[in-house]
């Protein structure tokens, strides 16, 4: 897929190396496959940090389990940390942002 997204690259009868630039074909043909790259790897950035949120909960419900083990000043951060991350929080759509 690299070769694709290089110039095309033709050699002369001295040996010398012309490029020539890539069709609107090949460069719409590029733009598809990056586009695709770039969804997928936003797809997997997306299941990465549900995967982190799941982490970080578990191991504050295990300081809560285990808080006399720990300065309570600390367990109650967990505690008001872990209500902040399990309410419902509507996220800004992406209009209101490019507007503010």
């Amino acid at each position: 897929m690299e070769s694709n997204q290089e110039a095309k690259v033709v050699a002369t009868e001295q040996g010398m190396v012309k490029q020539q630039p890539l069709s609107y074909d090949e460069l719409k043909q590029i733009c598809v496959e990056q586009q695709q790259q770039l969804q997928k790897a936003g797809q997997e950035i997306g299941f990465l940090r549900e995967q982190l949120d799941v982490a970080k909960l578990q191991f504050l419900f295990k300081v809560v389990e285990l808080s006399s083990s720990f300065n309570s000043e600390f367990v109650i951060k967990c505690t008001e940390y872990i209500e902040k991350m399990m309410s419902f929080q509507p996220q800004e759509s992406k209009t209101e942002e490019v507007t503010n």
